[in-house]
């Protein structure tokens, strides 16, 4: 009988789940960033921080504050996990950040009311007129909603509740907000189509919808053929913040697809829909 010490070599080919990255407390020179956590069948080595593809900081944290940054300036992140054979996961979802921008705009009457230094009184209220940008533009997976995929359940990266939804029932297309409010056509459950540059904000109509919202429906087919944009508001820790889903849908309205949002750090900031993001091969923004 033999007796020794064996060794069981056991080759590792498979790569970590791919983390989803979210930014918080963006400034003029800083942007804190999160990640989930990624599981490997061995375990998780390192996770990959990647800033306009270039590899910024190599750890096992989740998170990371990004500092030295210029005001009024577009970043992509992105991040990776890697185990100890070396594998690494699908890189995980483009986090396109502006920073936010520390100059004032000038008021539009150019008049100084009081002591209200920064403050816009030319009209029949007073407006702020701090510009800070503070975007945060998410770039997704696709998600379609037709009639073979009936149910699409996602959450965004801001908001007590984050959670929404994409429905097909009865040939209608319905957006579900579990109670957030979209900006809609009129004193209506239907969604606004709304195009490139345009304002959301505390002006904007938003419509509390008793139920779902509908994209199309047999009574309202505005969207049908189109590629737009719909406004929605989420609150956070008692305050509200503005954003917006970039969506196409079919000209028959049969299907509509969520390509990417982007949403306001700054409470009850205005947040203009579109803009200019880099762009990758594919001709739209990554």
């Amino acid at each position: 009988m033999y007796e020794g010490v064996f060794f069981i070599y056991i080759h590792d080919n498979q790569a970590p789940s791919t983390p989803t990255l979210s930014a918080s407390n963006i400034t003029s020179n800083s942007i804190d960033l999160a990640w989930t956590t990624a599981v490997d069948d061995i375990g998780v080595t390192s996770y990959n921080l990647y800033r306009d593809g270039i590899l910024l900081e190599s750890s096992l944290t989740t998170s990371y504050q990004a500092q030295n940054l210029t005001e009024g300036t577009t970043y992509v992140f992105t991040v990776s996990a890697s185990d100890a054979a070396g594998n690494e996961s699908n890189i995980s979802n483009s986090l396109i950040v502006i920073t936010s921008t520390s100059t004032i705009d000038t008021c539009t009457d150019g008049i100084q009311n009081g002591d209200e230094t920064g403050i816009d009184c030319g009209g029949s209220t007073c407006q702020p007129c701090n510009d800070n940008s503070g975007v945060v533009y998410v770039d997704i997976e696709d998600i379609t909603t037709d009639a073979s995929n009936t149910w699409n359940y996602f959450r965004i990266d801001i908001g007590d509740d984050p959670a929404f939804g994409g429905w097909y029932s009865g040939g209608n297309l319905r957006f579900e907000t579990y109670g957030k409010d979209l900006v809609a056509v009129g004193n209506s459950s239907n969604t606004a189509v709304l195009g490139e540059n345009v304002a959301i904000d505390a002006q904007s109509n938003f419509y509390d919808s008793p139920s779902q919202y509908f994209v199309s429906s047999v009574d309202f087919n505005e969207w049908n053929g189109k590629d737009g944009y719909i406004g929605f508001q989420v609150t956070q820790n008692g305050s509200i913040y503005y954003g917006w889903f970039h969506i196409n849908v079919a000209s028959d309205g049969s299907s509509f697809t969520i390509t990417d949002y982007a949403y306001q750090t700054n409470a009850g900031a205005t947040i203009y829909t579109g803009g200019q993001y880099p762009v990758g091969p594919t001709g739209r923004a990554e």
